[in-house]
């Protein structure tokens, strides 16, 4: 399992690259990296009545993340098709701003074991 902070710099790492060439897959990623924190910040306060779950779930399912991205990266239509369709959306420059981030919610709620 990833470090904690490995998690957190890696999410940034690729929201700083997707910045930098305005790929529109940054506005989900900028949202859980958010979303993250927080929780890796509750985690650290205890606030959780079972923290080593909760954080071991945080990484797992942040794996999904990271593997349908490499996945969509290298071989688009092996990506689960929740996934290929929030990345292609994000793609299109019409796509408003709202649905681009609803879209990868939903992409990373439904593909979960996918």
């Amino acid at each position: 399992m990833p470090d904690q902070e490995d998690v957190t710099e890696r999410m940034q790492n690729i929201i700083d690259t997707w910045e930098a060439v305005s790929d529109r897959r940054a506005i989900f990623l900028g949202c859980y990296a958010l979303m993250t924190a927080h929780m890796l910040a509750a985690i650290s306060q205890g606030e959780f009545e079972d923290n080593a779950w909760v954080s071991t779930l945080l990484n797992h399912f942040a794996d999904y993340y990271f593997n349908a991205l490499q996945t969509y990266d290298s071989m688009p239509d092996d990506a689960p098709i929740v996934w290929r369709f929030a990345f292609d959306a994000a793609h299109r420059p019409n796509v408003h701003v709202l649905r681009n981030l609803v879209l990868g919610i939903n992409a990373h709620i439904n593909s979960v074991g996918a």
